[in-house]
């Protein structure tokens, strides 16, 4: 209908294909263009800030994570090596079947403060010690 009017008023030369209406300019049309643009920067650019943000707390968390992680598997290696400590320290008290090795190991073994104590003691109070739990006294 607008193309009629201008039609009539002697405006035939205008292209109906054109990108904006005969009443705006081409000029309003980058300045609006410019305006979008430069919004969409702007969200791009708070977007990015916040990506950058949750990726550093992210990467922290990692950090906290691999450090635990790394304790824990040290104190099962810990642990690990005391186990086998205790296996040959008790193999070296003599006449013990394997059977009270065994006993004598994982009784130790899944005490840490009676682990600590065995190998705090000389070899005389170990095989004692080895001795008392066998009869049942700790």
């Amino acid at each position: 209908m607008m193309l009629k009017l201008l039609f009539e008023n002697g405006l035939e030369d205008l292209d109906a294909s054109m990108p904006f209406s005969p009443l705006q300019s081409p000029r309003t049309e980058g300045i609006q263009k410019k305006k979008k643009r430069s919004r969409s920067v702007d969200n791009l650019m708070i977007m990015t800030e916040g990506i950058k943000e949750a990726a550093s707390v992210i990467g922290s968390e990692i950090a906290k994570a691999s450090q635990l992680f790394s304790k824990a598997i040290g104190v099962e290696a810990e642990v690990s090596d005391k186990r086998q400590k205790i296996d040959s320290e008790i193999r070296k008290i003599p006449n013990l079947t394997a059977t009270e090795v065994i006993k004598v190991v994982c009784r130790i073994a899944q005490n840490h403060e009676l682990a600590d104590v065995f190998f705090s003691m000389s070899e005389e109070g170990r095989e004692q010690l080895v001795l008392a739990i066998l009869h049942g006294d700790i």
